[in-house]
């Protein structure tokens, strides 16, 4: 459009340029060199006021370029992430200790492949049972064993030795009744492969997985009180993964150079492991390796990784810093962004930070300490500690929860010891998390043999009962002296199990029908909860001559029984059941 402008005077400063040349051949056009000079004079002028006239603005500015052409890009604007993404895996194994209620039938495709993978486990899980001198075929013909279907899903950048549940199942028609009771054969689950129908490469073993099965006890709907299919079960943080998962950056646009700027900037942003880096490029993409100090939290790590911005002069994290300190006090400002912004430029970020958590205890106050103590700044235990005892303060249970994950600091300790009294549920299940990761004096953990833990908690907060089916099962007991009350009777459904004490008396007699039989074993326990969920975690023999006996009931078993003395009143405290942990702060 510019040149279609300046046609017209252009057109009139070439015909003056015309004369001009002709005045040079003809004298008579001519005459003088004073009127040459003049001619060319007037050209010039022309030249410059039409040229200024007619453009469509200012001459551009001559400036140099950038010393970075991708200005505020960060290392997720030039990268696809690969491998991140969680992964099926499946396989198909044997329950065993089963009461009676497995079956004998087995697919014929399974039963080869099971016969040689029970021989291989069998002398390392069946040793010390009654299974130990049995032959693998045998074993599966058992009414006390039978054949499932595992599937689990391995969460997205999973490192080696993440645990996760698997499912447990029986997708065929067998005549098993229920899978209450069993154990998971160790066993090996390879990748299902996408868009295969659920078929799995035998090739690629991704996890292996084992444990005690769990069957939900607690009423699926509260109104008609139906119950889970008890031959569909989950192994509670049964799944092991074998290996990293292969993490990749795979450039937008292959590029040798800019490839190697990104290894630079991860590997001086995260310490490797002695040896290696994190971060090891070619012209297509970049390889990551999880550092250690965040193979617990691997999911903020890739999140980290990517806002990383490509930029390194100091006077653009300068910049950076300051831009983001002023962004986080605009109303609606988004806390989670910002931080991870702030975190991933690093320790520099420090000197922004602290004005912000030590002059205002508001939402950019918390976001400010939390980002600073996990850069490393004890200084940010202080105001998170007001913030977590304040009841009125909108980030009280984040800040009771980052509390937790510096419990290894004295102040961090006193204050969660503190809050474990509190009156609101959710706080002192938040204070109890912290305080275990350090083996903190009120709380008494014991591992019973169903592969559960059984951890009481000293507090002078109200009597709670708190069921954690998650990764790591456990039976959590909270207050202080917390005893079923006498004259109790209890039956399951099935009359399976009954738990009686009679008016005056200090003990409680448990008793189980054993399978396929009218008659009944039975173990004494005090009226204490704690001594009577010992009770029935106990192997119906004790082992090396052991005195007392238990009733051997499961996890699930004794999370069904305390739920239902809970409701009934026979034990006065408060039931929680917690699938996820993050629950408490959402």
């Amino acid at each position: 459009m510019k040149r279609n402008i300046l046609l017209i005077p252009n057109a009139f400063i070439i015909k003056c340029t015309q004369l001009f040349s002709m005045s040079l051949t003809n004298k008579k056009l001519v005459p003088s060199m004073a009127q040459r000079i003049t001619a060319l004079f007037i050209i010039s002028f022309l030249t410059i006021t039409y040229g200024c006239k007619f453009s469509s603005g200012p001459l551009p500015l001559i400036t140099p370029p950038p010393s970075d052409s991708r200005g505020d890009q960060t290392i997720g604007d030039l990268c696809e992430l690969m491998g991140y993404e969680s992964v099926k895996v499946q396989g198909f194994s044997l329950v065993w200790g089963l009461p009676g209620t497995g079956s004998n039938e087995c697919p014929s495709s399974k039963r080869s492949y099971l016969v040689q993978h029970i021989r291989k486990f069998k002398n390392t899980v069946f040793s010390g049972t009654d299974y130990e001198f049995m032959e693998a075929e045998q074993i599966i013909d058992s009414f006390s064993t039978a054949v499932v279907h595992v599937e689990g899903i391995v969460p997205a950048g999973a490192p080696e030795d993440t645990k996760f549940n698997v499912d447990v199942g029986i997708p065929w028609a067998t005549q098993t009744t229920s899978l209450q009771g069993g154990i998971l054969f160790p066993t090996e689950l390879q990748v299902v492969v996408s868009g295969s129908k659920g078929r799995a490469l035998a090739s690629q073993r991704s996890a292996m997985a084992a444990g005690p099965i769990f069957i939900n006890p607690f009423p699926l709907v509260a109104d008609t009180g139906r119950k889970a299919d008890p031959r569909k079960g989950i192994v509670l943080g049964g799944g092991i993964s074998f290996k990293d998962r292969n993490i990749q950056l795979a450039l937008l646009e292959p590029n040798s150079s800019v490839a190697q700027q990104i290894q630079r900037r991860i590997n001086t942003r995260f310490q490797a492991p002695i040896g290696a880096n994190v971060a090891d490029a070619n012209r297509n993409s970049v390889r990551i390796i999880i550092p250690d100090e965040y193979r617990d939290q691997y999911q903020h790590f890739i999140k980290l990784l990517l806002t990383i911005p490509l930029q390194d002069s100091a006077l653009y994290q300068e910049l950076k810093l300051k831009e983001l300190s002023e962004q986080v006090k605009l109303p609606g400002a988004n806390y989670e962004a910002i931080t991870l912004k702030w975190e991933a430029l690093g320790r520099q970020s420090l000197k922004y930070l602290q004005p912000l958590y030590e002059k205002g205890y508001g939402l950019e106050g918390f976001y400010a300490a939390r980002t600073a103590l996990n850069l490393g700044d004890k200084h940010a235990i202080d105001p998170l500690i007001i913030m977590a005892k304040n009841d009125q303060h909108i980030c009280q249970l984040l800040a009771i929860q980052t509390l937790g994950q510096a419990s290894d600091d004295i102040r961090s300790q006193a204050a969660l010891a503190e809050l474990i009294d509190h009156k609101n549920t959710r706080i002192r299940i938040l204070a109890y998390q912290g305080l275990r990761r350090n083996l903190n004096r009120r709380i008494k953990s014991t591992t019973l043999p169903g592969g559960f833990k059984l951890e009481s908690v000293n507090s002078t907060g109200e009597n709670l009962i708190c069921i954690w089916a998650d990764l790591e099962p456990k039976v959590v007991l909270m207050g202080q002296n917390l005893k079923c009350n006498d004259n109790l009777f209890y039956e399951t459904n099935d009359e399976s199990i009954i738990l009686n004490s009679h008016p005056d008396e200090y003990e409680i007699q448990i008793s189980r029908k054993m399978p396929d039989s009218n008659l009944y074993i039975s173990a004494e326990s005090s009226l204490l909860v704690e001594d009577l969920v010992d009770t029935m975690a106990r192997p119906l023999i004790g082992k090396n001559n052991q005195q007392k006996t238990g009733t051997q009931l499961t996890f699930s078993q004794i999370a069904g029984i305390l739920y239902h003395l809970c409701q009934e009143k026979l034990i006065p405290a408060e039931f929680m059941l917690l699938r996820n942990s993050e629950d408490l702060i959402r």
